[in-house]
């Protein structure tokens, strides 16, 4: 058999996954065109004159397997092996999803347990050490925040794609579309470093060496966060906090045993984390792809970028958004001392640093609110007559607050717990050896109210995600970190540098009201966006 043909039938394995048993000629040729196949590519790769020649290929290829075996796409066998789940009641099926889900969520937690232990013990983590002084901490901390922003729009895009490919279990394809991710991702750091470093050289406003410790450390994690983000959708979480663990060792015995330089072991820890996980998923890949597969699957650029440019843009706006507070903070000229025009403040770090373990707590949750979500939405598509579609999304919406019940009963122990922490002998001052100031713990305060309600509108921004429609959360993210600058600018600036957490605050707000917003309306015709978005 030609390369040609193991390519048709290749190609036929995937409509039937996308469409199941084929209504017509046209719906193959549509989703041929779908996967970014163009006329050129008919005669190329598969050795066919037209795309409609293609077409009707597949098209009679497939109605004759249907005479002999039920043909379902992904989405109608997911939706047998969700009735499956359903059969023993609703109830159950909630407990199910939760103990699955909700512990699955709290997992994320482990790499930063890890993190947070190695602070305590060792004063030292994979990028942080409490024996930088102030100029140090401002280098590695604006690198640490390149990077994170750096990476976000990459991680949105991977989470789409390999989830997308995973479902159908295509991993050939999602090989592919990750190596190309990937090497965007590391394109695009590495342009965007010597961009800033030029222009530093044009405009000096940060010394040579700083400039150059913050690129590599941006460089680094941005590029690790990224290899992380793979882990999510091909559902290897695990790998997450062994490789993590595994680099925090290799920093720390770097840095005791060897004495070596304080960055260059940060940077010989977070190599560790990027070359096990890359040994991984080249194992990882290696299993799950036959050897013996002669694939023709490549990355097409113009359907890539358009499938996926959205996300990115969500991505990069939703880490811009959490960092716009520190910038505007940093900014503001907290003594005649102050040596550049972003200066890291330890008070106002340590507030949102504890702040932020409000977000993190919330994350199973979030993970269990989704996955009942996604399950709910299909099963309820069952049950319902089409005489009583207003049935669907009123079941749909009573389920949507039965999830911010348990969101906000979480919320509550969260709180004091955190309240703990900043409050009691046993919480930060034991484990630092220091008292919080006045400034850390209000802006730990209101940090975290700000962070409860942004864990609230990120999760109707993911049902808007859900539902395949980016664009009205995307514009309402813009508009939210435009009120984040302001506030946070007019507040530090008015009043004292701590109250740009204001701007987080208000941003947030608006965040939520725009999203819930977008959910009260869409939830109104969901029958017809549900159908829309599959």
């Amino acid at each position: 058999m030609n390369k040609q043909n193991i390519n048709i039938d290749v190609l036929t394995e995937q409509i039937a996954n996308k469409i199941g048993k084929p209504v017509s000629e046209t719906v193959v040729l549509a989703t041929i065109e779908s996967f970014g196949i163009r006329e050129i590519d008919a005669q190329q790769d598969y050795g066919m004159q037209s795309l409609d020649i293609l077409a009707s290929k597949i098209y009679t290829s497939l109605i004759e397997v249907s005479k002999q075996f039920q043909l379902k796409n992904a989405k109608e066998i997911a939706d047998t092996d969700t009735e499956t789940m359903a059969v023993s009641g609703y109830l159950h099926t909630k407990i199910r999803l939760f103990s699955k889900y909700y512990p699955l969520g709290i997992l994320h937690l482990l790499p930063v347990i890890i993190q947070i232990v190695a602070i305590i013990l060792f004063g030292y983590s994979l990028w942080t050490y409490i024996g930088f002084n102030q100029l140090q901490s401002t280098a590695v901390v604006l690198g640490v925040i390149l990077g994170m922003v750096l990476s976000g729009g990459f991680i949105q895009v991977i989470g789409k794609q390999l989830s997308f490919h995973y479902n159908y279990k295509n991993f050939d394809l999602m090989k592919s579309s990750l190596q190309y991710i990937l090497k965007l991702a590391l394109i695009t750091t590495l342009g965007f470093g010597v961009f800033v470093f030029l222009v530093n050289c044009l405009i000096p406003a940060f010394p040579i060496s700083f400039i150059l410790i913050g690129l590599c450390y941006a460089l680094l994690i941005s590029y690790l966060l990224v290899l992380l983000a793979t882990l999510y959708p091909l559902k290897e979480r695990w790998m997450i906090s062994t490789a993590v663990a595994l680099g925090t060792l290799v920093a720390i015995l770097s840095l005791l045993l060897a004495n070596m330089n304080i960055y260059l072991s940060h940077w010989l820890g977070m190599l560790t984390v990027i070359f096990t996980i890359k040994g991984y998923l080249r194992y990882y890949f290696k299993k799950q792809i036959k050897t013996d597969t002669v694939s023709n699957n490549k990355v097409r650029v113009s359907s890539f970028i358009y499938n996926s440019y959205k996300h990115f843009i969500y991505g990069l706006l939703l880490y811009i958004f959490f960092f716009i507070d520190r910038i505007l903070a940093w900014s503001v000229s907290i003594n005649e001392k102050s040596p550049l025009l972003i200066y890291y403040e330890k008070n106002y770090e340590i507030g949102m640093d504890i702040a932020i373990l409000v977000f993190l707590l919330l994350s199973g949750v979030l993970e269990y609110a989704m996955a009942s979500f996604t399950s709910f939405l299909s099963l309820e598509q069952k049950k319902t007559l089409i005489t009583d579609i207003k049935a669907y999304s009123r079941k749909l919406m009573k389920l949507y607050w039965q999830n911010m019940v348990l969101f906000f009963g979480s919320t509550i122990f969260i709180f004091v717990f955190i309240y703990l922490i900043i409050t009691s002998s046993w919480g930060y001052e034991a484990q630092f050896k220091e008292v919080l100031n006045n400034v850390s713990i209000n802006v730990c305060i209101i940090g975290s109210i700000s962070y409860i309600l942004l864990a609230w509108a990120i999760l109707n921004a993911l049902y808007m995600m859900c539902l395949n429609q980016p664009k009205i959360i995307i514009k309402a993210l813009f508009i939210a970190c435009l009120v984040n600058v302001f506030f946070g600018f007019v507040f530090s600036r008015l009043i004292s540098y701590e109250y740009s957490v204001l701007g987080l605050l208000f941003g947030t707000l608006v965040f939520l009201i725009l999203s819930l917003k977008a959910c009260a309306n869409y939830y109104q015709k969901l029958d017809y966006y549900y159908y829309a978005a599959f």
